[in-house]
C-alpha cells in the first residue's frame, strides 16, 4: 500500500449555483428544514431531501408534523442528515448493524423490508445498500409505518411516542437519555415547530425522466423509471440527469467496487491510505487482484480501531470520459480545452464548479515547479477552459495557460471579473489571496476552498477558508464572480 495519511474521500455533492433551476421548489423548502437541526450539513439536505419528500408524498405523509418528525428522527439517528453506518463493533448483530437514515438494525428487519421493497434476500446478501440513498429513503418510510405505525403518533403531534416506537420498538418506551438521541430528537422537534410552516405539497417534487440517456453516452442510467431532482440548479438536461442519478461522467471507468471492513492493529499500513491512492490487491479470487484506488476510508472507534475502505479497480475497457457543457447533446473528450461558444452569465459559476468537481484529484506536475507552484495553472486548465471559458491572465510556454495568480487577479479586476463579498459567493467563484494562491469556492458563502495542492501536485486540496487562509498568512482575500 503507498500513500501518506487517511483522509476521507471528497464529497461530490452539487449545491445550488444560482443557475435558472429546471426543478419546483419543494416544499417545505430546504432553509426551514436546515432549521430544524444546527448539525445538518446542507450539502447532505440539498442532496437528500428531496429523494425523502418523494417517498413520504407517495404514501400519503405530507402534514407539517409528519415532516418534523422524520427529520427530527433523521438528526437523532444521523446528524448531518445523510445515510451513515453505525459506528463500533456490535458483535451481536453484525454485519446487521445500523444503516441508513432511520438506522436499520438486525437480521430479520433487513429480511423484511428486502420482501417489502421486492428486494427478496438482496439485503441480506449486501446490507450496504441500505446505504444507497433512494433505498434508504424507503426504508425510512418503510419503518414509519410498520408496526405500531409512528405515522399515527406524528399525525396528532405525539413526538414523545414518535422517538418511543422508532428507538426502542414499542410506545411508552423510551429513555430520556442523551445516548438514545432523544434529547436532540425533542430539541430538533421544538426548533421544527417554530420555523417549519408548511407540509409537503407533492406537486413540487420534480423529477427526471429516463426514456433516454440526454447525451451522456458514457452513463449507465439504470432501470428506473424516473430520478428525483430538488434543489440543484442544473444547467442542461444532461447536468440534471447526472445530479439525479448521483454519478459523474467518470463512473464508468471502474470495473469493480472493494468494501471491507479491517482491524487496523493487524494490519497497520491502513493509516498510510489516502484517497485517490492505490494499493494491490491480492488474493481476492481471479480477475480481482489488482491495482485499486481508494475512495472513502471510515475509521470506527469501538474495543478496537477498524477501518471500513472503499476502492474501486478502473476497467481498461471503459470508453473515453467525456466533459458536458450547454448543450447536454453535444459531449467533448477530456483534454479538448478549446473554448466553445458564450455561456450565459447566470451559468458560469455553475460550469466552473461542475468543470472543478470532475477535476478533482487531478495531476498538476506538468505545471510551474513541477506542480508546487500550480494554483493559477490548475484553475485555468482543469475549471476555465473545461467549462467553456477563455482563461484569465496571459498563457505562459510550455504550458500554455496562465500559471501567475497576479496575472490571474489582473484580468480579473480587468473586466473578466466583478469583486464579490464572502456571502454573495456560491460554488465556482473564484477566490484569491493575493499574489500567493488561488481557487475554486466549493460552497455557498465561500465557506470552503478547492485549489492545487503545492505538497502533492494535485487539484484535490479542499478545505475551510479560515483554514487555507491561515495557511497563505492571512494576507487580504478577494472573492470574483467570471462574468465572461
Amino acid at each position: 500500500m503507498d500513500a501518506t495519511r487517511p483522509l476521507k474521500a471528497p464529497n461530490t455533492a452539487i449545491p445550488s449555483s444560482g443557475v435558472t433551476s429546471a426543478s419546483p421548489q419543494i416544499t417545505p423548502p430546504i432553509d426551514q428544514i436546515m432549521k430544524i437541526s444546527p448539525d445538518f450539513d446542507r450539502r447532505n439536505v440539498e442532496k437528500y431531501w428531496g429523494l425523502i419528500a418523494k417517498e413520504m408524498a407517495s404514501k400519503g405523509l405530507t402534514s407539517k408534523n409528519q415532516v418534523i418528525a422524520i427529520c427530527a428522527t433523521i438528526c437523532a439517528e444521523t446528524t448531518t442528515f445523510a445515510p451513515i453506518k453505525e459506528a463500533g463493533r456490535y458483535f451481536e448483530y453484525d454485519p446487521f448493524r445500523g444503516r441508513g437514515f432511520v438506522q436499520l438494525t438486525w437480521k430479520e428487519d433487513y429480511l423484511a423490508v428486502g420482501k417489502a421493497l421486492g428486494l427478496g434476500d438482496k439485503l441480506i446478501r449486501d446490507p450496504d445498500m441500505a446505504m444507497e440513498p433512494e433505498l434508504a429513503a424507503k426504508i425510512l418510510v418503510w419503518e414509519w409505518m410498520r408496526g405500531y405505525n409512528v405515522s399515527k403518533y406524528a399525525e396528532k403531534g405525539d413526538f414523545a411516542n414518535c422517538r418511543s416506537i422508532i428507538n426502542r420498538g414499542h410506545p411508552n418506551k423510551i429513555h430520556q437519555t442523551t445516548q438514545s438521541g432523544t434529547v436532540k430528537f425533542h430539541a430538533a422537534v421544538k426548533r421544527g415547530l417554530q420555523f417549519v410552516t408548511m407540509g409537503i405539497d407533492g406537486n413540487t417534487i420534480g423529477s427526471v425522466p429516463l426514456s433516454g440517456d440526454y447525451g451522456l453516452g458514457c452513463v449507465d442510467t439504470g432501470s428506473g423509471g424516473s430520478r428525483v431532482l430538488s434543489g440543484l440548479n442544473p444547467g442542461s438536461q444532461g447536468d440534471a440527469l447526472a445530479y439525479a442519478l448521483g454519478i459523474h461522467a467518470l463512473d464508468n471507468q471502474r470495473s469493480h467496487i472493494f468494501k471491507a471492513q479491517l482491524d487496523v492493529a493487524s494490519l497497520p499500513q491502513i493509516l498510510d491510505l489516502d484517497a485517490q491512492t492505490t494499493f494491490e490487491g491480492k488474493g481476492l479470487g481471479e480477475g480481482l487482484d489488482g491495482t485499486y484506488t481508494v475512495d472513502e476510508i471510515t475509521f470506527y472507534f469501538g474495543r478496537t480501531l477498524t477501518a471500513d475502505i472503499v476502492a474501486y479497480k478502473p476497467d481498461p475497457n471503459a470508453s473515453q470520459p467525456q466533459v458536458f457543457l450547454h448543450d447536454a447533446n453535444t459531449a467533448r473528450p477530456i483534454g479538448d480545452n478549446s473554448p466553445t461558444q458564450p455561456i450565459a452569465a447566470g451559468e458560469i459559476p455553475g460550469k466552473i464548479y461542475a468543470a472543478a468537481i470532475q477535476a478533482r484529484g487531478s495531476d498538476t506536475s506538468n505545471g510551474p515547479d513541477g506542480g508546487k507552484n500550480a494554483c493559477a495553472f490548475a484553475v485555468n486548465k482543469f475549471c476555465l477552459l473545461p467549462a467553456g471559458l477563455k482563461m484569465i491572465g496571459s498563457a505562459v510556454p510550455p504550458y500554455g495557460v496562465p500559471v501567475s495568480v497576479a496575472a490571474c487577479e489582473t484580468a480579473l479586476k480587468g473586466g473578466r471579473g466583478k469583486l464579490i463579498t464572502r456571502a454573495e459567493a456560491v460554488p465556482g467563484d473564484i477566490w484569491v489571496q493575493s499574489d500567493r494562491h488561488i481557487g475554486i469556492c466549493a460552497t455557498a458563502g465561500c465557506t470552503r476552498v478547492l485549489s492545487n495542492s503545492s505538497s502533492k501536485a494535485k487539484f484535490q486540496w479542499e478545505d475551510a477558508i479560515e483554514k487555507v487562509n491561515s495557511f497563505y498568512g492571512n494576507s487580504p482575500e478577494k472573492i470574483y464572480r467570471v462574468l465572461n
